[in-house]
């Protein structure tokens, strides 16, 4: 079984090009940022799928890193 290593540019430059660069362009203060990301991990927790104690523990913590990320990449 081969192991291909974590390649950070393979994922954090896509997030910072679809969306840290429009946001900055649209003038977005970092507190409207956090309260998005909240918003969208929010509203995703209501939908069935999520329901299950599993996915929503993987959401909420995908959801929790993805948004530390893009508030640091957001302040740079």
């Amino acid at each position: 079984m081969s192991q291909h290593p974590f390649q950070a540019g393979s994922y954090y430059g896509p997030l910072q090009k679809s969306c840290v660069e429009p946001l900055r362009l649209g003038s977005w203060p970092k507190t409207d940022l956090a309260q998005f990301l909240c918003a969208y991990e929010q509203c995703a927790l209501q939908m069935d799928v999520l329901r299950e104690a599993d996915l929503k523990l993987v959401w909420e913590r995908y959801m929790r890193v993805v948004s530390q990320c893009l508030l640091t990449m957001y302040q740079i």
